[in-house]
């Protein structure tokens, strides 16, 4: 009893500490798109988004080109292009950099940083704050270690949805972990609820799409909750937080939010049941949104930046997409590269080292034809080191394909269509668009503004510019000055560096990638 009465009196203390203002924070809203915010920030269902949009400056963010997320968020932080920060696919670990980040740059410059969620942190390296790894990390680690127990929830959460039927949160299982969880931020609200959706879960065993999207959402909460706990203790300068539930949830319920390019395949039932989904994964977002700006002053300025847009993938003219694995054991790639899906598109990544292997492969795609028409199976266009491979475009005589035809692919063989291919299931029907979203609210923020089109590249340039620190001549955005206050840039004005590289990146170490482990994370988030 003893115990309990002072978990209740820590658990007092610690709400009523105010947390300290941090001097710029990013969120990252992975995904988020102006076509489904618009219609909800008209209707008043994102206030919070809506308070930083009337006191601030906000437009569309362009992206880079294949909008592959780690890539994007990495070149977001460096203000640099992939060619010179390294990043270009799902896989890589934070040994891979080419160049710094912009918390290496503030830490090494006296600033407190913190980083949850942001991809590309695992492992993370000490620094004078926290580090939470993403959701693709591959491992559990965090800095300080004593927040791994974080992670190693929200792993064994991923693991649990793919094994079992419906035992998604395993954690509330654990009274150990539940009362660990509420003393670091979770309100007792967010458990009885994980609590109810096992309960749910248990005795009504709904389908994955059911289940999926309240796991998402529950996440959301306790990290939430665990980002309060971290800015209240490390009291950052300069924090970044990674929101992904928009983006995971686009993947897979893009067709009943948008039924229309889909028109005759999708049961009007699941338009019924589960058609706000989308709509209901911004006003969560929104609503933790809120809860962490409620303990920031508008002193602070913040950023809410998403690495790309979003929007309907209807199915590709060619109704059949490829079985990964069973493709990677034909063209002898089994463990030697990283696929990923995006759009119509299986997106294969090679090692920098192995040209030849994708120059083969892409001469082999290139070169299989469909037996019974003649007709090119893929279309394959090289990207740096990865193949976007895609089904026949629209010269194939696509009508003529059906179930018993057959793809050569010359000497490594001649597959029954259906062997290597399944009819597409819609689990996958939103893709990535190249509009993001950029909003920016502060005291050194002109307000009510509209901006001209900025780019994923200038957002380290302007976060640099609003700490009052020098923007790096090699980085390759410009700061986006109509955002800032007429008298900010007066008094601050822009100032240049040569570089903060000092040699420190040169030696990339060459990772080796647990494909298993990897292959687990990119299906959770709807990427294969």
């Amino acid at each position: 009893m003893d115990s309990l009465l002072t978990f209740r009196f820590c658990r007092r203390i610690e709400t009523e500490k105010t947390m300290s203002a941090p001097r710029l924070m990013v969120i990252e809203l992975d995904g988020a798109t102006w076509t489904v915010m618009k219609p909800l920030l008209d209707k008043g269902e994102l206030p919070n988004l809506k308070k930083l949009i009337d006191r601030g400056a906000s437009g569309v963010l362009m992206s880079d080109p294949p909008t592959i997320s780690p890539k994007i968020w990495t070149t977001i932080f460096s203000g640099k292009a992939p060619e010179k920060h390294g990043i270009e696919f799902f896989g890589a670990s934070s040994k891979m950099l080419r160049s710094k980040r912009i918390w290496d740059i503030l830490g090494e410059r006296g600033y407190t940083v913190g980083t949850f969620g942001t991809l590309v942190t695992w492992p993370p390296h000490p620094v004078n704050g926290f580090m939470i790894p993403s959701i693709c990390a591959l491992g559990t680690e965090t800095f300080p270690e004593h927040y791994q127990f974080f992670q190693e929830m929200s792993l064994s959460e991923r693991k649990k949805w793919k094994d079992t039927h419906g035992r998604i949160l395993a954690l509330w299982e654990s009274l150990g972990l539940g009362l660990k969880l509420m003393s670091h931020g979770t309100s007792l609200g967010t458990m009885f609820k994980g609590a109810a959706t096992l309960m749910r879960n248990k005795l009504l065993k709904p389908g994955m799409l059911d289940r999926y999207y309240r796991m998402v959402f529950l996440h959301l909460e306790m990290a939430t909750g665990l980002l309060r706990h971290l800015l209240r203790k490390f009291k950052p300068d300069f924090c970044t937080w990674h929101i992904h539930t928009c983006d995971s949830i686009a993947h897979r319920y893009w067709a009943f939010h948008e039924p229309g390019p889909f028109e005759g395949k999708v049961d009007p039932k699941m338009i019924e049941s589960l058609g706000n989904v989308i709509t209901d994964s911004y006003r969560v977002s929104d609503k933790a949104i809120g809860k962490i700006l409620k303990g920031i002053p508008e002193s602070t300025d913040v950023l809410v930046v998403s690495d790309h847009g979003g929007e309907a993938m209807p199915e590709a003219i060619n109704p059949y997409s490829a079985k990964i694995d069973v493709m990677l054991d034909i063209l002898q790639l089994k463990d030697k590269v990283v696929v990923a899906r995006f759009g119509p598109g299986v997106h294969v990544k090679f090692n920098e080292k192995d040209r030849d292997l994708q120059e083969l492969t892409q001469k082999r795609l290139s070169e299989a034809r469909v037996v019974e028409t003649g007709d090119p199976a893929y279309f394959v266009k090289p990207f740096g080191n990865t193949l976007v491979v895609t089904k026949p475009n629209e010269r194939a005589n696509v009508e003529a394909i059906h179930d018993d035809c057959h793809i050569s692919f010359g000497d490594l063989g001649e597959y029954k269509l259906t062997d290597i291919n399944v009819k597409l299931d819609m689990q996958m029907s939103g893709c990535h668009a190249d509009e993001g979203i950029i909003i920016m609210a502060g005291p050194n923020i002109q307000k009510g503004i509209e901006l001209p089109m900025a780019s994923v590249r200038d957002i380290t340039p302007t976060m640099l510019t609003l700490l009052g620190e020098a923007v790096g001549k090699d980085m390759d955005g410009q700061v986006i000055e109509s955002a800032l206050e007429p008298a900010f840039l007066e008094e601050k004005g822009i100032q240049y560096i040569d570089t903060y590289e000092d040699g420190s990146y040169d030696e990339i170490e060459d990772e080796e990638i647990d494909h298993e482990k990897l292959k687990e994370r990119l299906a959770h988030l709807g990427y294969l």
